[in-house]
This record gives structure tokens, C-alpha cells and sequence, in this order.
């Protein structure tokens, strides 16, 4: 085998057949044609030249229509803004439940604890006083056993107040105060009426 060095002649004219395609009639700035001697000699390939060079210019700083657009966004974001108030009006619905649960146990949790309160306030009295029960609630909180007088966290109102003579299903005021009870005829979450707690 034998290798056979390249000339100005056999380079030449590959040159020319890939910086002239015959067969482009559109494109851009960089591929407008490059006037060629041996090229213009011949009626074809000069009517070819004179098709591409009649080729009209193309901008691409020509602004598109923005005004049109605009409207199609605005209808594009007003159905996404719908579909993400649908989305969230799901959650709420979810978690309204859940919300209201936790309330009502914060509040029945704060029930027992102020119960508690009032039940150690009357132990206490009962200890200092040989089991005697305190005539009313002001005493208790005037000689600091209890720190104030609670409200009934379901009802928002004063406790009911039950004597010691009276029985646990019907409580009545009386003389003294054995215990405190809920006025509320509302069940608690384990199916028991806070009054009976």
C-alpha cells in the first residue's frame, strides 16, 4: 500500500462542495452563499446562487405577542390558583376534625385538672380542721388553699357545688362543699357526661 500525499488540488474541491450545498434554500445569516468563480460560469448553478441570495432576512430580535400571551398566563394562573384552593379546602376539611378534637381534649384535660385542684383544696381543709368540709369555695381561696376560684373549663361558669348530705347522681348545694361537679350535659370523648366525672 502505498499513500499518495495530498495537493492543493485534491483538497480544494472538497472545500468547495461542503462550503456550497446545492440543496439549501432557507437558513440563517452564516449560511448565505459565497460568490464562487467556476460556480457562476454555468446557468444552473447560477440560478441556484441568485435563490439564495434573494432568501429574506430573518430577525430573531422580532418581540413575539406578548399581549396574547399574557392573557393565556392569566387564565393558566387562575386555574392553578382554583386547583390550589381546592387542595387546601381538602386539608381544612381533613384537619378541622382533628383541631376539634384536640380542643375538646385540651379542655377536658384542664376539667380534671382544676377538679383536682378544688378535691387537694378541700382535703387539705379537711386536715387542718379536724374533717370538717369548708362552708363555701371563698374560703378556700381566702385561706389559700386553692389559689383562685376556677372556672369550669366546658361551661366557662362557676363549678356546681355538692354538700356532703346529698347523693352523687342528684348533687345539691348545701351547708358545706364535699365536691364539685360540671354543669355541662355535654359526653366527654370516652361516652361519660362531664358531670359525672
Amino acid at each position: 500500500m502505498s499513500v499518495v500525499p495530498f495537493t492543493d488540488r485534491a483538497v480544494l474541491p472538497a472545500v468547495k462542495v461542503i462550503v456550497e450545498p446545492f440543496g439549501a434554500s432557507s437558513g440563517t445569516f452564516w449560511q448565505a452563499p459565497i460568490v464562487n468563480e467556476m460556480a457562476a460560469s454555468t446557468p444552473l448553478a447560477s440560478q441556484r446562487r441568485r435563490g439564495r441570495d434573494t432568501m429574506k432576512a430573518v430577525s430573531i430580535l422580532v418581540p413575539m405577542k406578548l399581549a396574547g400571551q399574557a392573557q393565556s398566563q392569566r387564565g393558566y394562573a387562575m386555574a392553578v390558583l382554583l386547583v390550589a384552593m381546592s387542595i387546601m379546602a381538602i386539608m381544612l376539611t381533613i384537619a378541622m376534625p382533628v383541631w376539634k378534637h384536640a380542643a375538646q381534649r385540651e379542655k377536658e384535660e384542664e376539667l380534671v385538672f382544676r377538679g383536682t385542684q378544688y378535691v387537694h383544696a378541700i382535703a387539705l381543709f379537711q386536715r387542718k380542721t379536724a374533717n370538717a368540709y369548708p362552708p363555701n369555695v371563698d374560703l378556700l381561696v381566702r385561706e389559700r388553699y386553692l389559689r383562685k376560684k376556677y372556672k369550669d373549663p366546658i361551661t366557662g361558669e362557676d363549678w356546681g357545688l355538692r354538700s356532703y348530705a346529698s347523693p352523687a347522681d342528684s348533687p345539691q348545694e348545701g351547708k358545706d362543699v364535699y365536691d364539685v361537679y360540671s354543669k355541662s350535659d355535654d359526653v366527654g370523648l370516652n361516652k361519660v357526661p362531664y358531670r359525672e366525672w
